[in-house]
């Protein structure tokens, strides 16, 4: 039908996604069924709502894998899958995904590395994957997120040095990286987040001096 608004967040229902969510609702535009109970997993038929902006499953049963098929949804801003069940690996088809604002994916069981398509998707302004499994290296290409103001990868397995690229996100307001096992020193160049509020890089396995730039953060709560 002709259905642009789907809105069912706080109720009680259960079962599975019905399939027709994707087949029958061309023209969604915006999907909301944030806590509940649902459970399965996400439809590689998720890319046929080609006009979705925003879609949220916060707070479900919802399990399996990202399919690849989300990268064919070209206006898609905000993706809300936080409190589910995903495992596997993050879709390199995210960077598809260029118009996207917020990503959250936090407190799921997803695994791998974060992909460097991320780095294509320069309209991002807050990025969450905390409590996760992921692990590996940081990619060097957030320096290409300019937009960001959040950024969550606490409680991960995460390691590596630190990008100093991410020191170059000019109006980065919080930056979470807690729980991970990040090595090397701390980057000076993170003195240059002058409106940083939020710096959190407890429990990791830094070696070396605080760097003084951290100094420059005047706005650190």
């Amino acid at each position: 039908g002709d259905v642009s608004r789907l809105e069912m967040r706080k109720n009680n229902m259960k079962g599975l996604l019905p399939m027709e969510v994707y087949t029958s609702l061309p023209y969604l535009s915006y999907l909301d069924f944030s806590d509940n109970g649902f459970a399965g997993t996400i439809s590689p038929e998720i890319g046929r709502l080609v006009d979705l902006e925003h879609f949220n499953l916060t707070s479900n049963s919802i399990g399996g894998s990202l399919p690849p098929d989300i990268g064919d949804m070209p206006k898609l801003k905000v993706f809300h899958m936080s409190k589910n069940l995903l495992g596997e690996s993050i879709p390199k088809t995210i960077g598809e995904l260029t118009k996207l604002r917020d990503l959250d994916l936090s407190v799921n069981m997803i695994k791998g590395t974060v992909p460097y398509e991320l780095g294509k998707c320069t309209q991002l302004s807050s990025l969450r994957l905390g409590w996760n499994q992921l692990f590996g290296n940081l990619p060097h290409e957030f320096e290409q997120l300019n937009a960001l103001i959040t950024i969550d990868l606490s409680h991960n397995t995460l390691g590596g040095p630190i990008p100093v690229e991410i020191g170059g996100i000019t109006y980065l307001q919080s930056l979470r990286l807690g729980n991970n096992r990040f090595s090397n020193t701390i980057p000076t160049e993170f003195g240059n987040l002058i409106h940083l509020d939020d710096l959190m890089l407890n429990d990791n396995k830094f070696t070396g001096p605080l760097p003084i730039e951290l100094g420059n953060l005047v706005g650190l709560n």
